[in-house]
């Protein structure tokens, strides 16, 4: 189950709280400009058009870095 919900039309505040429930470990935001969806994974950023593809990103990270930790 992901804490991150399906649809695109949920409150921005309400969609960053579950990311940080979630990945509590990754600073997370949607821009004030761009309108998209920003994490730090790793020293990098990665950006996604909405909290769901933000949410996939930083699973398909997640896994990858625990490897090498």
């Amino acid at each position: 189950m992901t804490a991150v919900p399906g649809r695109l039309d949920g409150d921005t505040g309400e969609l960053l709280d579950a990311l940080h429930r979630e990945y509590p470990a990754v600073m997370s935001w949607r821009g004030q400009f761009t309108g998209t969806w920003w994490a730090l994974l790793g020293g990098h950023l990665v950006e996604a058009p909405d909290a769901v593809g933000l949410a996939r990103l930083i699973r398909e990270h997640l896994p990858h870095r625990a490897m090498w930790s």
